[in-house]
């Protein structure tokens, strides 16, 4: 196996008898392969390459410390096998020890200086330590011995990647000599040292020079629009703007017609021309442009070409340039109406681009045809219409509409389409089917759905049962030809949702896209919606199944995961929500693993270009803002899914403490994280971004850095909470946690700590979020305060002398003075009023003896709302109070064994111990207060949900009898969704019952 045996190895004896161990190795036997090792490691227990692949194994079977035991100890040997070198790699690859890997190389290569072989290994150790400047050394050093020319492109690309995002430096000026040398007329070179080549000067803003080597060496480029792209994008860096406009109507006339990146390059060039010398766009009128592009129509197109240089604003009209821009638009968008079947996009996308322009400047354009963007729209749909890419290419051109404008372009629109389907004798069916999707998805974009969207909704659905007839020979993974008009009518229900506040259109919804999925079952569209409407609707378990059944896998979890993640922690199912982070977490670590191999590669086939874009993909996948929520939430959700002692706790914590240190103590760090969630995943039609379709995608408050950082903090801070010797690090994180939550709005930091000390005290009615952070402020503001006085007595009364006895009584009245420690059990007797103040707010449901209406079993209010507020306090209060009640019940009977200052100490500890167990009972009232509502719900004779009845259901289709299945379908995946989430608050609050109770009985 390549993997593992990198290089062939001589058959001598021993060698014989490892291909057995090879093979367990692959087919993942790995404790065969142990033994196999052993066995071997008892005749020859000096034989290197068995002992790295035992190490392989160990590796495999999860015994990291002993595989990288077993690699040290061979690396001790300095061996210069490279196969023994190879399978190291992989050990130390897979344990994150890349540092131990390059030592390991280095010193083969010291030992054997001659090999290339060798000296390849190191700077391949150097790249995945994305070390540039080793990478640079290493790269001269091969070519010096070797002289061979691939090293010196290797020293090139090490030099430019230690220049990221800078300008002109002394290392680029390096990367260019050495070029110079590479790059000669009588040598045919590469297109790839090409572009790296004129990148490198780029950076220099030597633009000269780029244009004589793209006439020397513009043969390199294969595709011989590259070359005059290359020369284009020079003159705009040049602001030669006329040569630009010439390169770019060359590329767009001879060769892609359909390339918008060219449209706009040419419109770039056309506009910067006229900004530098400041045209007053409010004096030119559209229409003065539009005679001027008439007038191009006579003259030749090689005399136009001729003039296109004279044509600037200093000598002529800019009007006229304008015209002749617009000429262009015109005759290649006719020329594609010639040949109506194979019409190209681009040359009318890029003519709505240039109106766009023009009209956004504050360009005079007539207001009934404003500015001939409405012809050009109605002729877009002529040829387009049932194209599926027709709306998303004409989107941004309607947003320059006003609304009147556009319901009146859809009403002709409309009549157009009409007239085509009648004069076509409504023989095609499919054609017509994809042109009233486009009207439909227009029409939604215009708001002429707004005033009756439950009509619109079931007449889309009836529409879309119509359409299935079309698609009968289609095959089942096939999304089907009408499959939008459903969506258009779930996303009409979720309107109707939103404005009415009614959560039964949700359901109605959920009854559409239900119905879709049994016809089009591979539909990832109606799999994401459903998904995220069973979550609005609290119930996660049937959300879960739909976003599972879609298989995502690899980068989708970077970018669609964070439309479960929330949903499963604020519904409570916190496995679910481990398990989307372990996920995405063993993703990262896989490609934070395997992606320098890839850039590995690049190197070795001199793909220079791909060696930078890899470079960078990689750190921005190191940097995801969504690795790190990931990170924190796991964080959180250990801690209150596992019943660990204190001891566990303090290694879980201390395991994790790099990565939480850099999210809490770095903003800086935690600004720079890269978003990469797709927030467009649901098709939206809207002409709004805050629509409630839209709003599902959107990023909301909790993804901000702060809210990150602070979520960060207070992992932190108990793990600070629990090691004695970090009090002062304690303290600080409380000036931080008070920055932050000043920062983010959510607390009035003011009235904090600023609380009455008389024991009748009642906080003022807050929102929960803010009971949320004031809890964990004052609780970690307790926490430093028990850890400072415990402290105090700890150090100061360790003997039985006066002298000790005086000075642990002075540091105690100084620590009452500036810490407040006489108010400690106030504080703790507030913190019990807020923890049942919140236990009461999340209360998830209210059992009712009243009988529903079709029932005589007990009706069942459930939100999600109420699922929010009970995991907030279950990861929030109960899970730190349980790990810190543990901390504090060892810290004080240890201080009070001290019985040099027994008398001075034996008050504050009394108190500390009353509000101690005062604050157990709060909490064990709390959780049992929960479990009782919960059984109501668990109950099998409870119904959580009543299903809809006829008079409720707007969509028609569902009214009929035949189809009164799939309603009941859905209220039973609605009552399992519950009832599954009631069990699993049920179990973790029966599980911390039993934590505060045996945290009572050592108190």
């Amino acid at each position: 196996n390549a993997e593992y045996m990198g290089v062939a190895v001589k058959m001598s004896k021993v060698d014989r008898k490892l291909r057995p161990i090879y093979d367990s190795l692959d087919s993942r036997n790995y404790k065969i392969a142990i033994k196999q090792c052993n066995a071997l490691l008892n005749k020859h227990p000096h034989s290197a390459i068995v002992k790295v692949l035992k190490a392989v194994a160990l590796e495999r079977s999860d015994k990291k410390d002993e595989a990288l035991q077993l690699c040290d100890e061979v690396k001790a040997m300095q061996p210069t096998d490279d196969a023994v070198l190879n399978t190291m790699l992989v050990v130390y690859k897979c344990t994150g020890k890349l540092d131990h890997a390059t030592e390991t190389f280095e010193t083969a290569w010291n030992l054997l200086p001659d090999s290339e072989d060798l000296g390849n290994g190191v700077f391949h150790c150097y790249v995945r330590e994305l070390n540039y400047a080793k990478q640079q050394q290493t790269a001269m050093k091969l070519y010096k011995k070797f002289e061979k020319e691939n090293y010196l492109f290797w020293v090139v690309e090490s030099l430019v990647l230690q220049t990221k995002g800078q300008g002109p430096s002394r290392l680029l000026e390096l990367a260019e000599m050495l070029l110079t040398k590479a790059v000669r007329p009588e040598k045919k070179i590469s297109s790839q040292v090409l572009v790296t080549y004129i990148n490198i000067l780029k950076q220099q803003q030597k633009f000269q020079q780029i244009t004589e080597l793209l006439t020397l060496y513009g043969d390199a480029f294969h595709v011989p629009s590259d070359r005059l792209k290359q020369m284009a994008e020079t003159r705009m860096a040049m602001k030669q703007w006329s040569s630009a406009m010439s390169l770019y109507q060359q590329l767009l006339e001879e060769y892609v017609r359909d390339d918008m990146v060219f449209y706009r390059g040419y419109f770039d060039a056309v506009f910067s021309l006229f900004e530098e010398h400041k045209v007053d766009w409010s004096s030119l009128n559209v229409s003065d442009i539009d005679n001027h592009a008439n007038s191009f129509n006579s003259e030749p197109i090689q005399q136009l070409n001729r003039q296109l240089s004279e044509l600037t604003v200093n000598n002529s009209n800019p009007a006229r340039l304008l015209g002749y821009s617009l000429h262009l638009m015109i005759k290649w968008s006719m020329a594609e109406k010639e040949d109506k079947r194979n019409a190209r996009r681009g040359p009318f996308i890029g003519h709505m681009e240039f109106l766009k322009r023009l009209i956004t400047r504050g360009c005079v354009f007539d207001p009934i045809e404003h500015g001939g963007l409405i012809p050009l729209l109605i002729q877009y749909f002529d040829l387009f219409g049932e194209r599926s890419a027709f709306f998303s290419d004409i989107r941004p051109y309607l947003l320059l509409l006003p609304e009147s404008k556009r319901r009146s372009l859809c009403d002709t629109l409309m009549s157009t389409n009409l007239a085509r389907n009648m004069h076509d004798n409504f023989r095609n069916k499919t054609s017509m089917l994809r042109r009233d999707l486009s009207l439909h998805k227009l029409q939604k974009f215009s708001g002429q759905y707004s005033l009756r969207r439950l009509d619109a909704a079931s007449r889309l659905f009836d529409d879309y049962v119509h359409s299935l007839a079309l698609d009968k020979e289609r095959e089942i993974t096939e999304r089907k030809s009408g499959d939008e008009l459903a969506l258009l009518a779930a996303h009409l229900l979720l309107e109707e949702s939103h404005a009415t506040g009614n959560n039964q259109f949700l359901v109605e919804a959920c009854l559409v896209l239900e119905y879709g999925l049994t016809q089009s079952p591979h539909n990832f569209q109606f799999k994401l919606l459903i998904s995220k409407i069973y979550a609005l609707l609290g119930s996660f378990y049937p959300s879960w199944q739909w976003f599972t059944s879609m298989s995502i896998k690899h980068i989708q979890l970077e970018t669609l995961s964070y439309l479960a993640l929330p949903h499963a922690i604020e519904c409570c199912h916190f496995e679910e929500a481990s398990h989307i982070c372990r996920e995405l977490l063993r993703f990262h670590e896989e490609h934070d693993r395997d992606m320098p191999d890839m850039i590995i590669q690049s190197f070795k086939h001199l793909s220079l270009l791909k060696v930078g874009e890899m470079v960078d993909f990689l750190e921005k996948m190191r940097k995801a803002h969504f690795r790190a929520v990931s990170a924190v939430e796991l964080w959180h959700l250990s801690l209150l899914s596992k019943d660990m002692s204190v001891g566990e706790l303090f290694t879980f914590l201390e395991e994790n403490r790099t990565e939480i240190s850099r999210l809490s103590d770095q903003p800086e760090w935690v600004s720079t994280l890269h978003q990469h969630q797709d927030r467009n995943a649901l098709d939206c039609w809207d002409a709004v971004d805050d629509s409630p379709i839209k709003s599902l995608t959107n990023s909301t408050p909790e993804d901000s850095p702060p809210r990150l950082q602070l979520k960060a903090l207070v992992v932190r801070m108990l793990a600070d909470s629990i090691e004695r010797d970090q009090l002062d690090e304690l303290q600080r994180g409380l000036a931080d946690m008070r920055t932050l939550l000043e920062l983010v709005g959510v607390v009035d930091m003011s009235t904090v700590s600023a609380v009455e000390v008389s024991s009748d005290y009642q906080p003022p009615v807050l929102p929960f979020e803010d009971f949320y952070w004031r809890f964990a402020f004052l609780m970690f503001e307790t926490a430093y305060r028990i850890g400072r006085t415990v402290q105090i007595v700890q150090t100061q009364a360790v003997n039985d002398s006066e002298e000790a006895k005086r000075e642990a009584a002075e540091a105690l009245e100084e620590s009452d003075r500036v810490y407040g420690w006489s108010h400690v059990h106030r504080l703790l007797n507030v913190l019990t009023y807020m923890m049942k103040e919140m236990a009461s707010q999340a209360v998830m449901v209210d059992a009712t003896t009243e009988p529903s209406s079709n029932s005589t079993q007990n009706q069942f209010v459930v939100s999600r709302e109420s699922f929010r507020k009970l995991s907030s306090f279950l990861i929030g209060p109960v899970s730190w109070m349980c790990l810190l009640l543990q901390v504090w019940t060892k810290a004080i009977p240890a201080a009070k064994k001290h019985k040099a200052a027994e008398a001075t100490i034996e008050s504050p500890l009394v108190s500390v111990r009353a509000a101690l167990k005062t604050l157990l009972t709060s909490v064990s009232q709390s959780l049992t207060q929960v479990i009782e509502h919960v059984k109501t719900g668990v109950n099998p004779n409870c119904n959580l949900v009543v299903p809809l009845r006829d008079d409720d259901i707007h969509v028609a289709h569902f009214k009929k009898p035949e189809n009164y299945a799939t309603v009941l379908d859905v209220t039973s995946r609605l009552q399992n969704g519950y009832r599954t989430s009631l069990n699993r608050v049920m179990d973790i609050a029966q599980k911390k019952t039993l934590t505060v109770r045996n945290i009572s009985f050592k108190l």
